[in-house]
């Protein structure tokens, strides 16, 4: 996880606390204000979900994209050793006729397995900097199921307010 996406999940934590302590001062006076601030408590609490959640999918796409591209290397890394071996196998004279061929093909796999080696080594950092990411990200999933027991308890009271308006003869269903 990045800088940016651990940020960004601390801001949500951080937002729905807000908005939940601001619901909490601010006490309406009727039942219909009451209701209305209680509906609109539980549309912020979801839309900050979902923003969370599309933030997540971002990430999980991006690594997706990593993956992509590291796989890509090691192809090719695997099609410069598979060419050596064919020719080795096809022609075993040739590494003492054509030495050059084999030295330009080993110098082009030493390239490549360069540029994976130190892009492992960055792979390790950007590791162990997400695991420290992930642990903020643990905690942002323990308050979204904090905040999923508040929408709960918002919908529990929005249902009771709405009591108010039914007539003996009427049920909410």
């Amino acid at each position: 996880m990045t800088k940016r996406e651990e940020t960004y999940g601390t801001h949500t934590v951080d937002e729905l606390r807000q908005q939940l302590k601001a619901q909490a001062v601010v006490q309406p006076k009727t039942p219909v204000e009451q209701f209305r601030q209680a509906a609109t408590g539980i549309q912020n609490a979801v839309r900050q979900q979902q923003l969370s959640t599309e933030q997540q999918l971002q990430s999980t796409l991006s690594d997706a994209s990593t993956y992509i591209t590291q796989a890509q290397k090691l192809e090719s890394i695997s099609d410069l050793v598979q060419q050596v071996a064919n020719m080795l196998q096809q022609a075993p004279e040739s590494v003492r006729t054509n030495p050059g061929q084999y030295k330009q093909l080993l110098g082009q796999l030493q390239t490549l397995i360069a540029e994976r080696r130190s892009t492992a080594n960055l792979e390790v950092a950007q590791a162990l900097s997400a695991a420290v990411a992930n642990l903020s990200l643990a905690q942002t999933h323990m308050f979204s199921g904090y905040t999923m027991v508040e929408l709960d308890e918002m919908i529990r009271r929005s249902q009771e307010i709405l009591k108010q308006f039914e007539t003996p003869s009427q049920g909410i269903h």
